[in-house]
């Protein structure tokens, strides 16, 4: 995959754990020097970022920059080009926040997107922080075991996470109510589950970081505007979850966001580069 075909050979694949897997790949293949037997020695992921790539990993996040542009851009006439633009955008939030981009890669992109003044793209490449310890003690969830009702018996987290699989919509609703990750994982993958109850989930507070994480990555719902909207709105999803699930939500959601009041510093100052309300030369740092 080369950057200046990037959108074309991401709608080419048809599955998106497969575009994420690829564009991973191509990342940390950038970060390769020319010496091939270096590369075969250490490892792309342990390359140091020299001079003579940058031009490589600055193709990579100029094509981020015009994916983005493209797929905001409601003045083209082909829809379909928009809608491309936008599936090879959601493939990029998704590497962001992959594991599998090791840290040297996000690194070196970091430091370039902030070169080449494109911290719209920078944002993305931020890392997801957990729930501070406060919040942690706060969540009953987390205990070992709760009642689904104040005067049930307390289940186990055993019990909760078999409860997860219900089919009753009753149990369902009650269960959807725990925050332990553990038991968000599993219910996500509920067939019973509908958008009302991903929304409702997403929307908890307080909530862990790691349950709304898996919720912004999960194959099913994380393409939702509704499930996107909620996950920006909730204080205690991570700012690297709530970025990357605002660069992808049409402009009139972000335009909305913006003028709601709710949005932190971070979260503010992103949707104004994305709507264009300020040159975008301010640093991501400044926060």
């Amino acid at each position: 995959m080369q950057p200046s075909r990037f959108v074309a050979a991401v709608n080419a694949l048809p599955d998106p754990s497969i575009r994420v897997k690829a564009l991973a790949e191509a990342l940390h293949l950038a970060m390769a020097t020319p010496s091939s037997e270096q590369a075969a020695a250490v490892g792309p992921s342990q390359l140091p970022v020299v001079p003579s790539i940058w031009a490589g990993l600055d193709a990579w996040v100029i094509a981020f920059a015009d994916a983005l542009a493209a797929a905001r851009n409601r003045t083209l006439l082909d829809s379909n080009v928009q809608l491309q633009a936008s599936i090879a955008l959601e493939t990029v939030t998704l590497v962001m926040a992959s594991a599998s981009l090791a840290y040297e890669v996000r690194s070196a992109l970091y430091d370039r997107a902030i070169a080449l003044n494109k911290p719209e793209i920078a944002r993305l490449l931020f890392t997801a922080t957990a729930t501070d310890a406060v919040t942690t003690r706060r969540l009953k969830g987390l205990e070992p075991e709760r009642p689904l009702r104040p005067r049930d018996r307390a289940l186990s987290l055993g019990e909760r996470k078999a409860l997860a699989r219900t089919h009753s919509r009753e149990s369902l609703l009650l269960i959807a109510k725990d925050p332990h990750p553990a038991v968000v994982a599993i219910i996500l993958d509920n067939p019973h589950l509908t958008e009302p109850d991903v929304v409702r989930i997403a929307s908890t507070r307080p909530a862990m970081a790691e349950g709304l994480e898996l919720i912004a990555n999960h194959p099913r719902w994380r393409t939702r505007v509704a499930v996107k909207r909620a996950l920006v709105y909730n204080p205690f999803a991570a700012v690297a979850t709530a970025l990357r699930m605002m660069t992808t939500l049409p402009m009139h959601d972000v335009r909305e966001l913006h003028g709601s009041g709710a949005l932190s510093p971070p979260l503010l100052a992103h949707a104004e580069l994305l709507l264009g309300m300020h040159a975008p030369s301010r640093s991501p740092n400044d926060d």
